[in-house]
């Protein structure tokens, strides 16, 4: 993942003010909440950057966004996928505590005190993961791995009903909050660099051959539900 993020940062302009355009477009692209399966806030965002360098926009049957530029000459494609590792809504426990399955490969140790955003129908509710205060666990739990049914989200309900209150509901899509922060030395740190990294330079490819005349047809696709699937869905 760093080899990708050094080679697109090295092909792109180093003049200030493309790096500070760069910056931006970095930090829109990975606050967008986009986990499996609710890549519907990521595919508007990449709809209304594509469209102004595309001859024209499609989406297919699962979702994905294809634009293109170029009508005759061989077909090339440029993939990226909009998904980022999330989690969704299992069960919603008499406590007001809720269970959460993992939604691609994370690993078990980055998961506690994490915070999180549940997308409900009544919007948005933020969370934590929680698993025990130190002072209450037991003697064994420092040289344990939390494992992922051991983790709960609190939102601060104490009842299953305070939470269904807030609209959370089993299915609900959740997404990590990680802000973009812009680090020394030309780094940054944020959520979702796989694959935003791929997307951000589908925008500067598209921008870029815009205005260079090529013999041909690009075809450029934003894709769904990579995380979490095996299968690759989106793909």
């Amino acid at each position: 993942m760093k080899k990708i993020v050094l080679v697109f940062l090295a092909a792109l302009p180093t003049t200030l003010l493309a790096q500070e355009s760069l910056t931006q477009l970095l930090k829109q692209i990975t606050d967008v909440p986009s986990p499996p399966g609710y890549e519907e806030p990521m595919r508007k965002f990449m709809t209304e950057k594509m469209r102004p360098f595309a001859e024209s926009i499609q989406y297919d049957g699962l979702g994905s966004v294809i634009a293109r530029q170029g009508n005759t000459g061989p077909r090339i494609m440029i993939d990226a996928h909009m998904d980022e590792l999330g989690g969704m809504i299992r069960h919603v426990r008499p406590d007001g505590f809720i269970t959460m399955q993992m939604l691609g490969w994370w690993l078990p140790q980055a998961l506690p005190d994490q915070r999180w955003m549940i997308y409900t129908s009544k919007g948005p509710v933020t969370a934590l993961t929680a698993l025990y205060d130190a002072h209450i666990a037991p003697h064994t739990a420092e040289d344990r791995q939390p494992q992922r049914q051991q983790l709960y989200l609190d939102v601060g309900a104490r009842s299953a009903s305070e939470a269904s209150a807030l609209g959370i509901e089993p299915g609900d899509p959740v997404a990590p909050v990680s802000d973009f922060v812009e680090l020394p030395y030309g780094r940054y740190m944020a959520k979702a660099w796989d694959d935003r990294v791929g997307c951000a330079m589908i925008l500067e490819a598209m921008r870029r051959l815009a205005k260079t005349a090529h013999p041909n047809q690009l075809f450029y696709a934003a894709t769904i539900q990579e995380e979490g699937s095996e299968e690759m869905r989106g793909a």
